[in-house]
């Protein structure tokens, strides 16, 4: 199997590169390529819900687009925060298991649902990135408390001797996508 990074994803779709037979991806790859991230360290521009992840049927939300249903949404997801002492933001990780739940059930309606409150035409964009990793069989890896710890171990080692990149949030995410990866992947390196 063959971990993907967000980038390898972009240019894969775009035809820039060939897929993969047998690939995966960290839920943190996944909400970085499905555009989840929004521009503060603590919030998201969309979440799904954990309830839509196991339904099996569709789910049709009248008021999905609702700013009372986004927070709702936040405040019911799952959350691993990220403290650190010498940075002025928490970054808190929200929703990694109910979105590799989402990829790896192939649950275009869940996410459908997610996405509702965007633009019609970001909708579109974000339905291909999801259709297409549903048509390659991406298989995706969440983020969890021990994949945390570890790509925090990562990060400490990478800082010992380089600086991060411009937007702190990308060189950490980066190393949470390398902690989240399977084991015997990891072995490899």
């Amino acid at each position: 199997m063959r971990m993907l990074d967000t980038q390898v994803l972009v240019h894969m779709q775009s035809g820039r590169r060939p897929a993969p037979i047998q690939s995966a991806i960290a839920s943190v790859a996944a909400k970085e390529f499905l555009i989840a991230y929004g521009n503060k360290s603590d919030r998201e521009r969309y979440y799904p819900s954990p309830a839509m992840s196991w339904r099996h049927s569709p789910v049709a939300l009248a008021d999905a687009a609702s700013r009372a249903r986004h927070v709702a949404r936040r405040k019911s997801a799952e959350r691993l925060i990220i403290d650190f002492p010498d940075q002025k933001e928490t970054v808190i990780e929200f929703s990694n298991r109910t979105f590799a739940k989402i990829v790896n059930d192939r649950r275009l309606d869940a996410f459908d649902a997610a996405i509702a409150g965007l633009a019609r035409e970001e909708q579109r964009g974000l339905r291909s990135r999801f259709s297409f990793l549903v048509e390659h069989s991406v298989q995706c890896f969440a983020l969890e408390e021990q994949a945390l710890a570890f790509g925090l171990d990562i990060l400490a080692e990478l800082l010992t001797s380089h600086a991060p990149k411009a937007n702190f949030l990308n060189t950490l995410r980066d190393t949470l996508i390398l902690g989240s990866g399977p084991i015997d992947w990891l072995r490899a390196m």
